[in-house]
């Protein structure tokens, strides 16, 4: 259990590290480019992100369950991999215009587009190298680096957005070159131990990787929507400056998620690389912690906050400090799903995910497409709560039903669950 909470810590170390970095230059780019520049940005990087869930044809997912479980060789897994994302990117590139230039007709310029596009090919190859990092149950290095990227996406944003006044195109460009950075040190570290040569990729190989990994892609593709859709639709029903008062909003809700996402990426691979029927009851301890840190937190930063965001984004993004209020709970409850569905995802369950998370997408879309028009984005705001709300219950029954375990020994406070933490060495 230490060992999970050492690996926990530095994931969470190195995450909220990247997170607090990319807040800064979040911060500023919501000043620099203004509440309608903002939602341009936010819907501009929202699409190929989509794209990317396709596209990665649950490549990581299949990574971490292949090469945890020694099925296949790192060689293979690693160029089989390459190559099938590497199919994917022109097909999604093309789909990314596609949508640009028809959905949000002359909202973006086309080297905004094309430099948007790039995040496809480099996130689907950070995706294959962190699948490789946590496959192998080395958490330590899959997160030692993750801040540097932020670092110089903050620098170039400074000296592109700010000084030479590049705007929207600046701040795509920035955000490409920091994710860069992760490609050329996660394949330092790889090229040590894998041999890149096409003679290494194999059709069963690739068929094993997409046969597991498209429920994965799948059930992450409907989650991903399920997180922006609301900014998608939004498009047509309010002014651009709303989506960017909503998306500061939204990603100020979401900084919580920082805390069960670090845990929930130990459970994933600790799951993937063990069998053990006792680590149930570790996922649902590191559930009500999770759960009791993000209420507590979440109470304080709406308190902090109201005061907050006008001081930090400016007048211009008051109406966030609603949209986070409501967006708390939501982000709250969400702790359920963070946490057990990383269980089921590493004993390679997608197909689980996948049918609980659709009628939650059908449930937003509907509530959006209702509540919009007569609420505004504080509507938005409630249909993601009520989506969210939706999926916990469903994946805590799911849990309970895979595990064997009761709803009761989920939920339960015990007086131990916090015990562990006097135990932790000084040094994690």
């Amino acid at each position: 259990m230490i060992n999970a909470i050492k690996d926990a810590a530095k994931v969470f170390s190195g995450q909220s590290a990247s997170f607090v970095i990319r807040f800064i230059t979040s911060i500023l780019v919501a000043r620099w480019l203004g509440a309608e520049g903002k939602g341009l940005y936010a819907s501009l990087i929202m699409i190929p992100n989509m794209m990317v869930t396709l596209g990665e044809l649950g490549t990581r997912q299949s990574i971490i369950y292949y090469l945890g479980r020694g099925i296949f060789s790192l060689n293979s897994i690693v160029n089989t991999a390459i190559v099938l994302i590497s199919s994917m990117t022109v097909p999604l590139a093309l789909l990314c215009l596609l949508i640009y230039n028809n959905y949000y007709i002359s909202l973006f310029p086309l080297i905004s587009q094309l430099f948007a596009i790039l995040i496809i090919p480099i996130t689907l190859l950070v995706k294959v190298l962190s699948g490789v990092f946590l496959g192998l149950n080395k958490v330590g290095i899959y997160s030692k680096v993750t801040w540097i990227p932020a670092i110089i996406e903050l620098t170039m944003c400074s000296f592109l957005v700010k000084f030479l006044h590049f705007g929207l195109v600046g701040a795509v460009i920035s955000l490409v070159l920091g994710s860069l950075f992760t490609i050329f040190y996660g394949l330092s570290l790889v090229v040590k131990d894998v041999t890149f040569n096409l003679k290494y990729c194999q059709l069963s190989v690739a068929k094993a990787i997409v046969t597991k990994g498209v429920l994965f892609a799948l059930a992450l593709f409907i989650i991903q929507i399920n997180y922006r859709i609301d900014v998608f639709l939004l498009k047509s029903m309010v002014p651009m400056d709303d989506i960017g008062v909503y998306s500061v909003g939204v990603s100020l809700s979401e900084v919580l998620w920082q805390i069960p996402s670090a845990i929930a990426v130990v459970i994933l691979a600790r799951t993937a690389t063990s069998n053990s029927d006792s680590q149930k009851y570790r996922v649902a301890q590191a559930l009500r912690v999770s759960l009791i840190t993000m209420t507590v937190i979440s109470l304080i930063a709406v308190i902090v906050l109201n005061y907050l965001i006008p001081v930090i984004y400016g007048t211009d993004y008051s109406r966030s400090v609603v949209i986070n209020r409501i967006l708390m709970v939501g982000t709250v409850i969400f702790t359920f799903y963070k946490i057990l569905n990383s269980r089921i995802a590493g004993q390679g369950k997608p197909l689980i995910t996948l049918l609980l998370f659709i009628p939650c997408l059908l449930v937003k879309v509907m509530l959006n497409l209702w509540l919009v028009p007569i609420y505004g984005i504080i509507g938005a705001a409630w249909a993601s709560n009520i989506s969210y709300l939706l999926a916990s219950l469903l994946i805590l029954i799911a849990f309970c039903k895979i595990e064997q375990i009761s709803i009761k020994e989920v939920l339960v406070f015990k007086k131990n669950d916090f015990l562990f933490l006097s135990n932790l060495p000084p040094k994690l």
